[in-house]
């Protein structure tokens, strides 16, 4: 049974809600990317990216709804939230401190993570009946490490990265007091 099958959990919840959350996030992304490319051109393009990749998985889920691409959103919401987190207590990549709390950022982490615990309860509702609890922990567990690996795996590659990219850097070399 594919994950649009689940009687359990209805297409228009399933593919709707996560795919709506995703790319209002990914608008958020692409709404401060003039403001970050401003304060630091590395995040600003960063930002893009990230935007880019929300709408696209976006667009890919609502025209073609499959386990993999919903594996995908967890991933790539649940490991967005954390590289956010990490740049929110350790210097962010191109500065020279950590990034502060705002507005668009919390939304825009919200969004995604409602997006990914929709579509983590659609992957667990579309699983097997039989398959035991254990099973599905482990499963929503993997995922959520994962996630935090890529988020730091990104982080640390930007980090080692800024040598090689000095124009990228905040003029300043470090964050200002409004930042995503």
């Amino acid at each position: 049974m594919t994950i649009a099958q689940s009687k359990v959990f209805p297409r228009a919840r399933l593919i709707t809600v996560p795919v709506m959350l995703m790319l209002a996030a990914g608008i958020i992304h692409f709404v401060v990317v003039p403001h970050h490319y401003e304060h630091a051109p590395a995040h600003g393009i960063a930002l893009g990216v990230i935007g880019g990749l929300e709408v696209i998985w976006a667009a890919a889920y609502w025209l073609r709804p499959s386990r993999r691409l919903a594996q995908a959103g967890v991933l790539l919401a649940v490991s967005m939230i954390v590289l956010w987190g990490i740049t929110r207590v350790a210097p962010a990549p191109f500065t020279n401190a950590p990034e502060e709390v705002d507005l668009a950022g919390v939304a825009s982490k919200l969004l995604e993570g409602i997006s990914a615990a929709v579509l983590l309860g659609g992957l667990v509702r579309a699983g097997d009946k039989e398959e035991a609890r254990p099973a599905v922990r482990s499963t929503i567990a993997g995922f959520l490490l994962a996630s935090v690996m890529l988020g730091a795996v990104v982080y640390t590659a930007a980090r080692v990265s800024q040598p090689l990219f000095p124009g990228l850097v905040s003029p300043a070399g470090h964050v200002d007091d409004h930042e995503h």
